[in-house]
């Protein structure tokens, strides 16, 4: 949600002409935004909470949101001729929320993102810092020690994650995600590219769902991989997936200089490991054992 920055309020004795002061009105403000807000989306309903807050509540959802709107207001101080403009865009703001939350209720946007250890440790401790728990908010399973699969609904526009009381509500039991996920990957990526020289193999599908692409059966199954003994792959960042073969020790050390050419901890890494695929199963490569 977009949220607009907070600036220091300006001098509300602002003189806009020679014979006149604007000074705006807080709880004015607060009844325009709430009167736009309803005349936009005829489900909201909306409630005052006090200076400056509001509570809305969409009917046909789970939506339900306290807004602030102390930092919309120094905005309007500040420049009391973007008014109009500062409330169209908390208008907008509340139905991006609103579309995201009809999204979840689709279970054909319920997408499988590989994600990694680290990542789920900052999940929980930014779930954390918001008063909430990760076990609540984040519905994920494990691949291995460092790899997992967190599932999420793909609003075209950003990534929701699923939680267990979207299970209860869409009537999903647990051990059927990742089958009605992967199915819906498959139904959603354009196909993926293999680019390859002679000793490692690198796949692309469009830049969102690379490390998602490890899930997928028909990748494995690609006869010209053609890659010696068992697959080892590395996904240093979420739109790089790159392969070699276990008895490839020139491909192997070089896939290793992928991996730091690409990962650094932060932003879209996901893993400075190698994995092995073994009879469906990921494990981390022998050689990256402690």
């Amino acid at each position: 949600m977009g949220i607009a920055a907070c600036k220091k309020p300006a001098d509300t004795n602002r003189v806009r002409n020679e014979n006149a002061v604007v000074v705006p009105d807080p709880d004015r403000f607060t009844n325009d935004v709430a009167d736009a807000v309803v005349n936009s989306i005829p489900s909201m309903t909306v409630e005052e909470l006090g200076d400056l807050r509001l509570l809305f509540r969409d009917s046909n959802t789970n939506y339900q949101h306290d807004y602030a709107l102390g930092n919309y207001f120094d905005e309007v101080l500040e420049d009391p001729a973007s008014r109009e403009e500062v409330i169209a865009w908390i208008v907008q703001t509340i139905r991006d929320s609103l579309n995201v939350e009809q999204s979840k209720l689709d279970t054909s946007c319920l997408v499988p993102l590989v994600r990694s250890r680290k990542w789920w440790n900052d999940f929980q401790q930014e779930m954390g810092e918001f008063g909430e728990s990760a076990e609540v908010q984040g519905l994920i399973e494990w691949l291995n020690d460092e790899l997992l699969i967190a599932y999420a609904f793909d609003n075209e526009s950003s990534f929701i994650f699923a939680t267990p009381g979207d299970l209860l509500e869409l009537g999903l039991e647990r051990g059927a995600l990742r089958e009605l996920a992967v199915e819906n990957l498959n139904r959603i990526i354009p196909g993926f590219e293999i680019h390859r020289d002679s000793h490692l193999v690198m796949i692309s599908a469009g830049g969102f769902y690379e490390s998602s692409l490890i899930l997928l059966e028909d990748l494995w199954l690609q006869d010209n991989l053609d890659l010696p003994g068992d697959y080892v792959f590395a996904i240093p960042v979420r739109d790089v997936l790159v392969l070699t073969g276990s008895k490839d020790a020139e491909g192997v050390r070089r896939l290793r200089g992928v991996v730091e050419e690409f990962y650094t901890g932060e932003g879209r890494s996901v893993s400075p490991h190698l994995f092995n695929r073994k009879n469906g199963k990921f494990e981390i490569f022998a050689d990256d054992l402690p």
